[in-house]
């Protein structure tokens, strides 16, 4: 994964949370030097009762665009079971690429002096 056009990554989760699976394996992908190339990396963790906040995912590129994810488990559906539909969480493999997707339109706008 292309990171040198993040500038920041922030995420909120419960690490004993499912919720919490795609925060944890995407930055888990990250490769090992991400803090001293000058990407800031912000992780809070929440206590393990805690299952009302919602675990947050927010991306941040250098040209000012941020991806924000949110993985919570919505209560009105929760509630009404008849009509219970799940709705699709992004995955890991989402994430990553919409974050090489952006990168690939910022590394050819660098290519050709427009950045």
């Amino acid at each position: 994964m292309q990171i040198r056009f993040l500038s920041s990554i922030s995420t909120t989760l419960n690490p004993f949370s499912p919720l919490s699976k795609t925060p944890r394996l995407f930055l888990t992908r990250l490769p090992p030097n991400t803090r001293t190339s000058g990407i800031k990396v912000t992780v809070k963790t929440l206590p393990r009762a805690d299952k009302k906040t919602p675990q947050t995912l927010d991306i941040s590129f250098k040209d000012g665009k941020e991806l924000k994810f949110r993985f919570a488990v919505d209560e009105k559906l929760e509630k009404e079971e008849s009509r219970r539909q799940v709705k699709e969480l992004p995955k890991v493999e989402d994430v990553v690429a919409e974050v090489e997707r952006h990168s690939r339109i910022l590394g050819r706008k660098e290519d050709l002096g427009l950045g």
